[in-house]
């Protein structure tokens, strides 16, 4: 939200903030079910190490995504799809060389595994093909508050697959992050009111004719010819359209009479 304030120039109001706080209050419910639960699956060595690392990675996050809804709004979709496909397998594929490539060795392949890999490839590209679309009509703000409830999902998944075991508040933080969500997007984000009031005074015009803003260049303005200038020029065209025919009838009678001096030394 800092960032769409400050490089997107989006304006919230109340009603925004009690929206993600409410978003922020079903992620707490979620938290306090799972540690009910007993799945509190957080390291106890280098907890400032790793709140640090989390921080680090949500900050840089809000930044992707903030520069995402600029260039799909301002620029190009597609560009970016192609972009971000190209640069992401370059820096994923060093990433799993330099990180990964003990645990991608040590894998069993089979038709299962593949198939498994196959259907996370094809939810990424649903994901990444998607998200621009939404992110155009919406914001980035919004996409990261309907993102909370992925963790629901996969806790219904996990419910069925793994016997997870439910409690209620995993209910509530649903109901709580949905209410928060749609109070987000009932109203909208406006823009900064001093760039539209500069915008809209520097496309007025005054009764004379002329710009306000001193500093719109002088080929850009439209230019009002003034009453008398107009009858001046009604005058000259009239002028010339006389000067002209007077013309047209003086070469007319020297051609009249040319025709006439011809036609008597036919006859003599």
């Amino acid at each position: 939200m800092v960032l769409s304030w400050w490089i997107l120039k989006t304006r919230y109001k109340l009603i925004h903030y009690v929206a993600v706080c409410l978003c922020l209050l079903g992620v707490g419910a979620m938290v306090g079910a799972d540690l009910l639960a007993g799945r509190d699956q957080g390291s106890t060595s280098n907890i400032l190490l790793g709140d640090g690392l989390v921080l680090l990675s949500a900050a840089l996050y809000a930044v992707s995504n903030v520069s995402q809804e600029y260039t799909v709004k301002n620029l190009s979709r597609v560009e970016f799809l192609g972009m971000i496909g190209l640069f992401g397998t370059v820096i994923s594929t060093v990433q799993m060389v330099i990180l990964e490539r003990k645990e991608v060795s040590a894998i069993v392949w089979s038709w299962q595994v593949g198939l498994l890999f196959s259907a996370y490839a094809l939810c990424l590209y649903a994901l990444y093909s998607f998200m621009p679309i939404v992110m155009k009509m919406s914001s980035a703000t919004s996409v990261n508050l309907s993102l909370l409830t992925a963790d629901l999902f996969s806790l219904f998944f996990g419910i069925f697959l793994f016997q997870y075991n439910f409690s209620g508040l995993y209910l509530v933080s649903l109901v709580v992050i949905l209410v928060g969500f749609i109070a987000f997007n009932a109203v909208p984000t406006p823009t900064d009111p001093t760039a539209t009031s500069t915008s809209s005074s520097s496309s007025s015009i005054c009764e004379e004719g002329f710009y306000e803003n001193p500093g719109v260049a002088e080929n850009d303005a439209p230019v009002r010819i003034p009453a008398e200038v107009e009858e001046e020029d009604e005058e000259q065209r009239a002028d010339e359209t006389k000067r002209r025919a007077s013309d047209l009838s003086r070469s007319l009678g020297e051609e009249t009479d040319e025709d006439c001096s011809v036609g008597r030394s036919t006859k003599l």
